[in-house]
């Protein structure tokens, strides 16, 4: 009987570009090496197809590699039947890597063969052997990543610039930096023009109205100028992991009892800026809609030194709510909590933030591993300004509307740009209304009757929880609520509310 037809696809690598331009390099060396193996298992089926997937100049250490990605995608088409490679770290040189490729391989029915090393992943003993020489392969990698490091730690103690983007008042010439006297000056008056300001906002808008922009043309940020205020490299220092401070082989330019005072002045404490500064403490203004299409205003009060913020329907302002669509009262501090856990939990986990982009977690891990902890890094205020579009609250669940291509202004430049699938991405966050004993309404997770979420109660909460299991238990056995009350010296129907609380969690 003659063996079914086995589409083979030969993938090649080379890390360096060197060589690539003779007319026979190493991965045309590859290549033939696969094809007379596949010509050797003719007569098994095994055909190779007409396409080469060539990958020159490209690191194995992550999949961002072109003839990479259109062999998964030929893959996921149909197309091939069997992977053959010269060397397993041709392919890949991540364990972590060579896992998913493995798992997205027999997702498809696809057979991966070492032409040098005789093994493949349709048997057992072949996976075992596989993990094993990639473990090795990582390791080298792990161990050459280290030694760069320490290299890197040691010109940091010698204070040499280790590159980065070169700060406002410096250019780079064979790696050193070089004071740029015009730049210089700027900087130098940005420092002097603080120290008489009111704060970094005010700052920020003389800078504006004044015409000074950064190096790319742009208006400063507040955010910005305060790098720019706190870097240690306008006193000559450097820094290695934001914890070693080393004298630097640049020169400073800005002197330092200039530095001193600045940095004492954005040491004190800001709590006497007055309430002007409140408005601008509103994470989501104008972004809180109920299922009414309501929308909820930022207003706050006093109590002495005390600012308590709200996000209250314009419903309740004009006297229009009734009892079918109750306007409340939602806490600031509380919805923002809530919001900022929910958006943190879902951006900064690489696989959730592949739902939310609409794309292949596999194929795409080492850009969302990237942008996962570039979300990390960034401010909340940052993340909400430019990704949510709306929030609605609902009775237990709220809604965010979530821009997935804003999300790539978050990427490191000169990353891959990821190929978004989706407009608008719907993220729910469910949650509690509950009152407090003045009756003001509390934004509260949901209820759960896990075991972990018993132990995160509040310290005074588990104990009530503990005494309500106990007099339970005791009470099942025959024991009157009376009697327990009397023993413990607490009324009947705090005893009893206790009890019925036990029976709700455990």
């Amino acid at each position: 009987m003659k063996p079914s037809i086995r589409r083979c696809a030969i993938y090649t690598r080379k890390s360096t570009e060197d060589g690539l331009e003779q007319d026979f390099n190493s991965l045309d060396a590859q290549w033939e090496a696969c094809h007379s193996y596949i010509l050797s298992q003719k007569a098994e089926g095994w055909t190779a197809i007409k396409d080469h997937y060539d990958d020159g100049g490209f690191t194995g250490g992550n999949m961002d590699r072109p003839a990479l990605k259109q062999l998964m995608d030929d893959i996921r088409l149909g197309k091939v039947h069997i992977v053959v490679v010269y060397k397993i770290d041709r392919l890949t040189r991540s364990l972590m890597d060579f896992a998913r490729l493995v798992e997205a391989f027999d997702k498809q029915g696809v057979t991966f063969v070492s032409v040098t090393q005789s093994f493949n992943t349709t048997t057992s003993m072949g996976r075992l052997t596989l993990n094993v020489l990639l473990s090795f392969a990582q390791f080298e990698r792990e161990v050459t990543s280290e030694r760069i490091r320490d290299k890197f730690a040691a010109s940091r103690k010698k204070g040499m610039w280790m590159g980065g983007s070169v700060p406002l008042g410096y250019e780079v010439k064979d790696r050193v930096l070089i004071p740029h006297e015009k730049n210089a000056e700027t900087v130098r008056n940005i420092y002097q023009a603080y120290l008489r300001s009111e704060g970094l906002l005010h700052l920020k808008d003389y800078l504006e109205q004044a015409g000074y922009r950064t190096q790319k043309g742009h208006v400063f940020s507040r955010g910005g100028l305060y790098l720019m205020l706190t870097n240690l490299v306008y006193v000559g220092k450097v820094t290695y992991k934001k914890k070693h401070i080393y004298d630097g082989l640049h020169k400073s330019i800005v002197p330092q009892d200039l530095w001193d005072a600045v940095q004492k002045k954005l040491t004190v404490n800001p709590g006497q800026r007055g309430q002007k500064k409140v408005c601008q403490d509103f994470l989501l203004k104008g972004l809180i809609y109920d299922e009414n299409d309501v929308l909820y205003t930022p207003v706050f009060t006093s109590r002495g030194k005390q600012i308590y913020r709200y996000y209250v329907s314009r419903d309740k302002f004009e006297g229009k709510e009734d009892e079918n669509s109750p306007s409340r009262r939602y806490p600031a501090q509380e919805i923002e909590d809530l919001i900022e856990k929910a958006l943190r939990r879902n951006l900064e986990d690489p696989e959730k933030l592949a739902g939310i982009l609409d794309i292949d977690h596999a194929l795409n891990y080492d850009a969302l591993k990237s942008l996962s902890q570039q979300c990390a890094a960034a401010a909340i205020s940052a993340i909400i300004k430019k990704v949510v579009q709306r929030i609605v609250i609902g009775n237990e669940i709220i809604t965010m509307e979530i821009k997935p291509e804003a999300l790539l202004s978050f990427q490191q430049e000169g990353s891959v740009k990821l190929d978004v699938q989706s407009d608008i991405y719907k993220l729910e966050a469910p949650f509690q209304i509950g009152k407090d004993l003045k009756y003001t309404v509390v934004i509260r997770p949901p209820a759960t009757n896990t075991p972990e979420d018993i132990f995160s109660l509040p310290p005074k909460k588990l104990v009530n929880l503990m005494k309500g299991i106990i007099w339970r238990d005791e009470h099942f056995r025959g024991m009157s609520i009376r009697g327990i009350a009397r023993r413990e010296n607490y009324n009947s129907a705090y005893v009893g509310r206790l009890i019925r609380e036990s029976l709700e969690i455990a």
